[in-house]
């Protein structure tokens, strides 16, 4: 897998729901089954990190106000 950015819709203390443009899908499965997947932090924080050197980054959009 190559990195790739995707949506963080919310967080609690358990879960992260996640939209994720590139998940892996089976041939029944639809775009829409990857909207707001809920994804356990420890997993989250798995999938954050890239390569040898655990490369992140993070955008972080909010209205203002």
């Amino acid at each position: 897998k190559a990195p790739h950015w995707v949506l963080v819709s919310a967080a609690d203390r358990h879960c992260v729901s996640v939209t994720d443009p590139e998940m892996d899908h089976e041939p029944w499965q639809t775009p829409l089954d990857f909207i707001d997947v809920p994804v356990s932090r420890e997993e989250f924080i798995k999938m954050a990190l890239f390569g040898r050197e655990r490369l992140t980054s993070t955008l972080v959009i909010q209205k203002r106000g």
